[in-house]
């Protein structure tokens, strides 16, 4: 080894080898490398080694090795920790939550996770079952000393691992995520997590530290409580061009729809003069310190609006808190899907920017939003029915019909509850309705499905 090597402070270390002597047994390093002076020498392919007296920690886009916090010295709080032996699975995970802003690190079995575990908290565990990484080892090991475990355990079983996923919950892990599993899906979970699912007050949002952006009825962006921009203000057009960006969130917008949108009449070079001028106005009211990258980017003919985890977005938070009930709704966690669907119902203020109704950029979206709060309305109705709260149930069921009169099938549920608590009147008055409206609005008359269940109502077995 050349002693004269620079040392190497950045990269990814996937293999830790414990001993000098793992040195020349492992064919994974094609040159050799050493630690000299708490610095780490690199040649060759990702790898480490760890002498006694060193830990390693903060494995991920830097690296740094040294000697453990002194006793007293307080430990650095990081985001996520994944432990996972699939290397290429765990690159591209780490990739991803790190685009999306999480301090982010990762280790190849359990020893080594313990490792970083004594150097740093972490608000997230995403622990892989595999024998190879001794999962439930470690699970025992947070039994044993609580100060070592992550604030959130979120294990990743394979499908065929029914006891080992039994086994995790029982030894403490908090949830889990069969493998194989979509990135996209993975990283919701983990955002969720980090959010606080259980959260004893459904829609509560705890305290975020960047941008508090409202476009569920009234459009607002707030920072500490302080609005930044609004409908009512100077900034009406940069107002406009960051709810349109919004809409694209992640997506590039073409310039020139900007400027069709803001400045119709105007040349394109003037345009694009004011195009930039307006950016800086947005970068003066919305840029906040320590949140990082500026979230618009002005690239060649497009702009894309990219925000960070930092932010919170009502409607991104709508719609993953929608998701989390169907999944525990389909899991037969009737209570728990109550509780995010209320969270998720809680947010919804009214519909998608609503002070931009002809706009036909925000059309789609809000057309969405809507539908699914009204699913949300319905599923929570059933959840209800499950539960046999009837009040409530009939409550959102009769919410549904006022808000979208054409929903038939919300016509049958409210028809079959009202006739299993004896008030066949009722519901025979509610077909009744339902006819009425069909045939002065539209000419038809109900489904079948309808009125056979009509029919059984009248004449019941």
């Amino acid at each position: 080894m050349d002693n004269e090597e620079q040392p190497c402070k950045q990269g990814v270390i996937w293999q830790a080898l414990k001993d000098g002597s793992a040195l020349k047994d492992s064919p994974a390093l094609s040159e050799c490398l050493a630690l000299k002076d708490r610095h780490l020498f690199v040649k060759g392919p990702t790898a480490l080694l760890l002498q006694p007296s060193t830990s390693l920690y903060r494995v991920g886009t830097e690296l740094s090795v040294g000697h453990a916090p002194a006793q007293g010295e307080p430990l650095a709080t990081r985001d996520i920790l994944i432990i996972d032996d699939n290397y290429d699975a765990c690159t591209l995970l780490r990739e991803a939550l790190q685009a999306q802003g999480y301090d982010t690190d990762v280790a190849p079995s359990a020893d080594d996770g313990l490792a970083l575990l004594q150097q740093a908290r972490y608000r997230i565990l995403l622990l892989d079952m595999l024998p190879s990484v001794q999962g439930h080892a470690l699970l025992r090991t947070f039994q044993d000393d609580p100060a070592l475990r992550p604030a959130t355990i979120l294990v990743l079983p394979s499908q065929d691992q029914e006891i080992s996923i039994r086994m995790a919950l029982a030894a403490g892990a908090d949830d889990y995520l069969t493998t194989p599993v979509e990135l996209a899906d993975l990283i919701r979970q983990v955002k969720l997590w980090l959010r606080g699912v259980e959260r004893t007050v459904p829609g509560g949002r705890a305290h975020h530290a960047g941008l508090q952006i409202h476009t569920l009825g009234s459009f607002s962006v707030e920072y500490k409580g302080e609005v930044r921009l609004s409908e009512v203000g100077k900034a009406r057009k940069a107002c406009m061009l960051f709810k349109l960006l919004l809409t694209h969130h992640g997506r590039p917008v073409p310039a020139s729809t900007v400027y069709e949108l803001l400045w119709p009449q105007a040349p394109e070079s003037v345009a694009a003069s004011d195009l930039r001028s307006m950016l800086y106005q947005l970068r003066r009211l919305l840029d906040v310190p320590g949140r990082g990258a500026w979230p618009i980017e002005h690239i060649g003919p497009s702009l894309r609006l990219c925000l960070n985890h930092n932010d919170w977005w009502d409607a991104d938070e709508f719609s993953m808190w929608l998701r989390e009930a169907a999944k525990l709704q389909r899991a037969g966690a009737t209570d728990q899907a109550v509780a995010a669907y209320r969270a998720a119902l809680a947010l919804y203020a009214g519909e998608y920017l609503q002070d931009d109704p002809l706009e036909d950029w925000a059309r789609t979206t809000r057309d969405q939003l809507c539908e699914d709060w009204r699913k949300a309305l319905e599923a929570l109705a059933t959840l209800y029915g499950e539960r046999g709260d009837c009040a409530e149930q009939e409550r959102l069921l009769r919410v549904i019909l006022c808000v979208d009169p054409f929903r038939e099938q919300c016509y049958r549920a409210l028809m079959r509850l009202l006739a299993t608590q004896g008030r066949s009147a009722e519901a025979l008055v509610v077909y009744r309705d339902l006819r009425n409206l069909l045939h002065s609005e539209l000419d038809t008359g109900p489904d079948p499905q309808t009125q056979a269940l009509a029919m059984q109502i009248r004449q019941p077995v």
